[in-house]
């Protein structure tokens, strides 16, 4: 890095830091300043930043931002975009920076509620708003209505701060709608992407088509009902497409056809609610907000597979006969990835991210690229890792009853030991069913929280977080997002390496042409759930591996994060 007594743009980065009512830590100055310089200096557009837990991502990227918009903001060019993959970790990032007025949060239209259409039974939210027809209306009643509501609303705040804030900070899916479908936002000097190893799975996710039987059915019901459609060649054209997907008649030869027809009748659903919505607005609202509801819905679907055929990106065909369900999803962002820039200067950001994967899925260019890995920041001794080798577990041989005892009697042999020196922990499981198994064991020794199918984590955390006693968590879905500082975790039990289910066929894509980045993934898998019990630099905790494909995973010239933990190989006794 950069010496702390030749940084030029220190006074800026110091001005950033005192308006965010901040002060740099540890070697923040420092390591802001090289990526300034990597923008400025080296005339890099793209960043790649692996900072580990405790370097303050948060600050930094936030920091990084304002420098660069005071540097290089062109009139009439906002700050930035800093991007999350939840509604949830967007809040948090906002929450960091409560109270500064360059920063504002906007979720989509459907997290604000309307106060002019709902009632104490039932909440109508801006995902159904009529403020623009009401406004353009010549109805007294409906002025009367905008008059009274709309000018305290909080979702039309948002749709004015929005084009003024100088750093907005949303999610994944708010970004990727704004920017594949209306393009609502003017340019910006920098898009800071958070937690950027997820930016392919969140973009995947987002734009994926699905069609299945259930969802056919709904529709059919849905426009019958809303509608009043009474064409028999609709319902006759749903009914096929249901039958085709069951009798396995969907196949690579001939689902573009498929698509192509079911963009064409989601586009006229569209068309057809909107029409009829219209017609509703002056005499009833709640109706015309319903419709308008439902042409957004159906013009969302349409534009899914109409981006797919627009820009044709890498993509899986997934047809379930037997779950009578049809999947077609992307691959990676690839070249789409120029469709979502929106801003001169890119930052990508996470404690797990490498810069092979990102320069290979979002087809970058490696001359506009450098990847920038931050050192550790917490002792290594304070993140022990214990590679156990109890067994190589796979699908099969987890079956095998033998298998399944050796992996329980080592989960009650160390937590018993941690409960007895009065130390609580976690325990991530590959599966509900391993985590039954071994719940069913545990229960009778320790004080157990059990994550149980169909129930959310959240509430289960936090009263975890709340007991008095010794105690263990123990769920297959801990592996990002989850804080557990202190005494809260102690120590961590890993049953058995996270390998992404070769069952998806998306996985099993990437596995079969992209083995490297499958292992990759993998890695960054470990290294996640490896930090939910470490969180500061005087925090400690103990993460042992039962799995022996962990340690041999492990051990591969991939894994660039080996050095933040203290590893060793024992025998459980």
């Amino acid at each position: 890095m950069t010496d702390d007594h030749t940084l030029k743009y220190e006074q800026p980065i110091l001005d950033s830091f005192k308006k965010l009512g901040k002060n740099p830590r540890g070697h923040q100055l420092a390591d802001i300043h090289y990526i300034i310089e990597a923008y400025l200096d080296r005339g890099k557009s793209k960043v790649i930043l692996s900072a580990p837990t405790g370097s303050g991502k948060s600050i930094i990227g936030a920091v990084v931002a304002d420098v660069l918009h005071t540097l290089q903001g062109e009139v009439g060019e906002e700050g930035s975009f800093i991007l999350m993959g939840t509604n949830i970790l967007a809040t948090q990032y906002a929450e960091t920076f409560d109270g500064v007025r360059d920063f504002l949060q906007v979720k989509g239209s459907g997290n604000y509620q309307c106060n002019a259409l709902s009632t104490f039974i039932e909440p109508v939210f801006a995902d159904s708003c009529c403020e623009g027809d009401m406004r353009r209306s010549k109805e007294a009643d409906l002025a009367q209505i905008v008059s009274k509501y709309c000018g305290k609303c909080e979702f039309a705040y948002i749709k004015k701060a929005k084009h003024k804030a100088r750093h907005l900070i949303t999610n994944y899916s708010y970004f990727f709608v704004d920017r594949l479908y209306t393009f609502q936002h003017a340019h910006r000097t920098i898009t800071v992407w958070d937690e950027a190893h997820t930016v392919n799975d969140a973009f995947a996710e987002h734009c994926a088509v699905f069609v299945s039987d259930k969802r056919l059915t709904q529709i059919a019901e849905e426009i019958g009902t809303n509608l009043n459609i009474t064409d028999l060649g609709v319902f006759t054209f749903l009914k096929k497409f249901k039958a085709d997907i069951a009798s396995n008649s969907i196949d690579e030869s001939n689902y573009m056809t498929y698509l192509q027809k079911l963009l064409t009748f989601y586009k006229n659903v569209e068309d057809i609610a909107k029409t009829m919505a219209k017609s509703y607005l002056s005499s009833d609202l709640k109706l015309y907000s319903k419709l308008s509801k439902l042409g957004k819905k159906y013009g969302d679907m349409a534009c899914k597979i109409g981006d797919l055929m627009t820009y044709n990106y890498e993509h899986i065909l997934e047809v379930k006969p037997k779950e009578k369900e049809l999947i077609v999803k992307p691959i990676f962002v690839g070249e789409m990835f120029q469709q979502l820039v929106n801003s001169k200067y890119q930052l990508f950001m996470s404690a797990t991210v490498s810069g092979p994967l990102l320069i290979d899925t979002l087809g970058l260019n490696p001359a506009e690229v450098e990847f920038i890995k931050l050192p550790p920041y917490f002792p290594v001794d304070n993140k022990k890792m214990v590679f156990l080798n109890i067994d190589k577990f796979n699908y099969l041989s987890m079956k095998d009853p033998k298998v399944q005892t050796k992996i329980v009697n080592a989960c009650v042999k160390l937590s018993n030991r941690h409960i007895d020196e009065g130390e609580s922990g976690i325990i991530l499981t590959p599966s509900f069913d391993v985590t039954e198994m071994v719940s069913d064991k545990l229960r009778k020794d320790v004080k157990l929280f059990q994550h149980e199918r169909g129930t959310k984590l959240a509430p289960l955390v936090e009263k975890f977080k709340k007991c008095d006693e010794p105690s263990v968590l123990i769920s297959p879905s801990m592996f990002e997002g989850l804080s557990l500082d202190d005494d809260l975790s102690r120590f961590q039990i890993f049953i058995k390496c996270p390998y992404a289910s070769l069952g998806e066929k998306r996985v099993k894509y990437i596995a079969d042409r992209h083995p490297q980045l499958y292992q990759l993934q993998t890695i960054l898998r470990i290294i996640q759930g490896a930090g939910r019990s470490v969180r500061s630099e005087e925090d400690y905790a103990t993460t042992y591996m039962l799995d022996g494909f962990l340690s041999q995973i492990w051990k591969s010239y991939l894994n660039e994060w080996k050095d933040e933990f203290s590893v060793s190989y024992q025998t459980l006794i």
